[in-house]
């Protein structure tokens, strides 16, 4: 029954209040209102304005007069004086807000006829001035002309501000009249709130009376309350004990309140360490020993990975109560704790995968510049001699572009089949192969691409056949002579020996180039990195750990001897490659020289 009378004593007031917020709003807005009315009237000298004006063109007319009568008094710079006066009057009566308020008026036309007027009275000044003996007459006519339409439009402003005080009187009238109701309503809304109030106080007496009485009613729930809250905290505390995490309660003062069993399971603790009243930093001396120092003295909430024996993991957490006390849990997170190294395991892997693709794209740049400087190269003197190319010739280097477009197409394919090398997802399948004449090809290669470089090639203690995979040993040698030719300089040669000793197959490149620093030969073959004598020299830093990584499948290695400054000697050794026996004999060295270009 107390609700309804509430909730409509709630809305009456809340109206009031609106009525009483409205009721001052409106009347500020209308007093703005009326006083921006009484702002926007004539403005208090523009009447002057234009009756100065008005007498300037008196003056200009009596000046003109007496000029043209020949008074000494008024020449002609008392003439032309009195013109600035009269156009710096009309000016200032225009323009700005005078000037609008005239063209609000609607006296615009009127303006516009005082300032062709001014126009036209300039021009017969400078007749006058010249002695034209019907301009001062003229000039005399048209000042006064102007001078009475000064005074027409001075007066409809007079009349024009006449009509707006009436109307502003008229206006502020019913303003106040307006006021005066807002006035009544604020009266009449504050009444309401006052009368609200005093209802509103008499409820809240009721409502005191009727809190005394829940409250007697209140306590009996709270003693029925607090026995279930009892009956909770044993259901707790045997929830607890039969928990598979271990937990253990201290109170504010540090010493143990409850511990169930899986605790003493999980934390290899010595005897009486959960017995009952033991104290906090007993378990915290146990924790310092595993490993953790601090853990219980931290003043936040903690969480922390413990290892235990056998390779078994077990997660602490320490939370602070709010009444001082300390809950410690402990849970065997083995299984996650395995996941997890699993996972970065397998993210290690994956990262390597990642480095695999970016190497496989740094080497198919590197790999693919040779065969594309073949091809530009040969299409280069094709372009130079179109004209006199002989047909035999024509041919060659067609066949020179198509043999290195072949090999272009055979680097892609070991180029993916190198990727699958650095997986390990593919392995070498050795043949007994021509390894002399994959040298000459090399060589020859080379030749090519630097014309005016010397390579030597020295094959007389080669065995005709040698085990390997032609295409994958192919590219080795090829980094090694493309480097030698790289870092060296003409008229230097680039010297390639190839011997067998018993089974044992050994190929050496060396060059007279910028040598290595002896501090950077260890690092040599690692993948992307240069030297310090490479700066300023094109290249990737991949060639070398490629080639390594080709020969070392082939149960081989690559070795470096060198000097800063005097060049370098890279040896590749293939043990128990040779197929068939080396030579008898010891041909001439084979000699293969670049000359310049055609």
């Amino acid at each position: 029954m107390t609700a309804a009378p509430g909730r409509w004593t709630y809305l009456l007031s809340l109206a009031a209040v609106v009525v009483f917020v409205v009721s001052i709003v409106v009347s500020g807005a209308r007093l703005a209102e009326m006083e921006q009315d009484i702002a926007r009237g004539v403005p208090e000298n523009l009447v002057w304005m234009a009756a100065q004006a008005q007498f300037e063109a008196v003056r200009l007319a009596d000046a003109v007069g007496r000029h043209a009568a020949g008074d000494p008094e008024v020449d002609a710079e008392v003439l032309r004086t009195r013109f600035d006066v009269l156009l710096s009057r009309i000016d200032i009566l225009h323009q700005g807000k005078p000037g609008e308020y005239l063209l609000e008026l609607g006296e615009g036309s009127a303006v516009a006829a005082v300032l062709r007027d001014a126009t036209a009275i300039e021009a017969r000044v400078g007749e006058a001035l010249l002695g034209v003996p019907t301009a001062a007459e003229a000039l005399r006519h048209q000042a006064h002309g102007l001078a009475m339409t000064l005074r027409d439009m001075t007066n409809r402003v007079m009349l024009a501000d006449r009509s707006r005080s009436l109307e502003l009187a008229d206006r502020r009238r019913q303003v106040m009249l307006e006021l005066l109701a807002y006035g009544v309503g604020i009266l009449a809304s504050g009444t309401v709130l006052a009368l609200s109030l005093l209802r509103g106080l008499r409820h809240r007496a009721a409502a005191e009376a009727e809190l005394a009485r829940h409250r007697d009613h209140l306590e009996d729930m709270v003693a029925a309350r607090t026995a279930d809250v009892l009956a909770a905290e044993e259901r707790l505390v045997s929830a607890i004990d039969t928990a598979p995490d271990g937990f253990a309660a201290y109170g504010p003062d540090g010493r143990l309140v409850h511990a169930n069993g899986g605790i003493q399971t999980l934390l290899p603790a010595r005897r009486g360490l959960f017995a009952a009243g033991a104290r906090l930093s007993v378990l915290a001396a146990e924790l310092a020993a595993l490993g953790v120092p601090g853990l219980i003295e931290a003043h936040d909430d903690t969480d922390v990975d413990v290892r235990l024996p056998e390779d078994r993991w077990c997660r602490v957490s320490i939370r602070r109560m709010p009444d001082g006390g300390t809950v410690v849990r402990v849970a065997d997170v083995t299984p996650y704790i395995h996941a997890t190294q699993a996972l970065e395991q397998a993210l290690a892997r994956a990262q390597g995968l990642t480095d695999l693709y970016r190497s496989f794209v740094s080497m198919v740049s590197h790999q693919f510049r040779t065969p594309m400087a073949i091809i530009d190269a040969a299409a280069q003197r094709l372009l130079r001699r179109a004209d006199s190319i002989p047909p035999e010739e024509l041919r060659d280097r067609a066949g020179k572009i198509r043999s290195a477009v072949l090999r272009l197409t055979a680097l892609m394919d070991s180029t993916l089949n190198a990727a699958r090398l650095d997986a390990g997802e593919l392995a070498v399948e050795p043949q007994p192969s021509d390894l002399a004449a994959l040298l000459r090809f090399v060589a020859e290669r080379q030749r090519e691409i630097a014309p005016d470089r010397a390579v030597v090639v020295d094959l007389a203690g080669l065995p005709a056949l040698v085990r390997m995979d032609a295409t994958m040993m192919e590219q080795a040698l090829a980094n090694l002579v493309s480097n030698a030719v790289k870092y060296s300089a003409a008229p230097t040669a680039v010297e390639i020996r190839a011997v067998a000793v018993g089974t044992d197959v050994t190929v050496s490149v060396r060059d007279h180039g910028v040598g290595i620093p002896s501090d950077e030969l260890p690092r040599l073959f690692e993948r992307f990195f240069r030297a310090r004598t490479a700066s300023g020299i094109a290249g990737t830093g991949i060639g070398l750990a490629f080639a390594r990584h080709i020969v070392r499948l082939h149960g081989g290695d690559i070795t470096v001897e060198s000097r800063e400054g005097e060049g370098s000697t890279f040896t590749v050794r293939l043990p128990g490659a040779a197929v068939a026996p080396a030579p008898a004999t010891a041909g001439a060295p084979g000699h293969l020289q670049g000359v310049d270009g055609e």
